[in-house]
């Protein structure tokens, strides 16, 4: 029985307590963008534990307790997966954020990042030059309808810089029904 429970159900009750739901959303280039977790000490160690050291198994822990609320509010939405370079999933073997959201919706990787370069190593000022770092694959937008639901990922919202570059990418090539959704905010103590 415990088993089963662990499979169906991969955080246990001490791992619930540590993370901090904040179950929030902040406006962003005037879309909504929710908000599921504060960026602590616990969610920066679980999500290195997952990224960083490669254990897939975790991808079930981020949107436990929340996938029917997914669905039924983005109901027959498409994924928009945050800028990634090749190499980065390459090394890892898996895309991170595709294992986490692929069960609640396609998902599709139109950004890219043009080198190695990581938002989170810049200053805040820096921040906003994001747009010189990425570009756009418009092919893997084609199949999709201007009035379809997509909702932009990523893992941290920090300066909200990628939420901000991704929306205005996506409503320059003419998609109207956007909306975000982060796995944590860091907050202030």
């Amino acid at each position: 029985m415990t088993q089963e429970w662990r499979v169906s159900y991969p955080r246990c009750e001490s791992c619930d307590l540590k993370l901090e739901r904040l179950w929030t959303s902040q406006k962003i280039e005037g879309y909504r963008c929710w908000i599921l977790f504060k960026y602590n000490d616990f969610f920066k160690s679980l999500l290195y534990r997952y990224k960083g050291l490669g254990e897939r198994a975790l991808s079930l822990s981020f949107l436990q307790g929340v996938t029917m609320w997914f669905w039924i509010h983005f109901e027959n939405a498409v994924i928009i997966l945050p800028p990634v370079h090749f190499m980065d999933d390459d090394r890892r073997g898996f895309s991170p954020l595709k294992e986490i959201f692929k069960r609640v919706g396609p998902c599709y990787q139109p950004f890219f990042k043009q080198g190695d370069y990581k938002q989170s190593d810049q200053s805040f000022p820096k921040r906003k030059d994001i747009g010189y770092h990425l570009r756009v694959e418009d092919s893997q937008l084609k199949t999709l309808k201007s009035h379809q639901k997509l909702v932009c990922v990523d893992d941290v919202l920090t300066s909200g810089e990628t939420m901000k570059w991704m929306f205005q990418q996506l409503k320059h090539r003419g998609f109207k029904n956007l909306h975000g959704f982060v796995l944590a905010h860091p907050t202030k103590a």
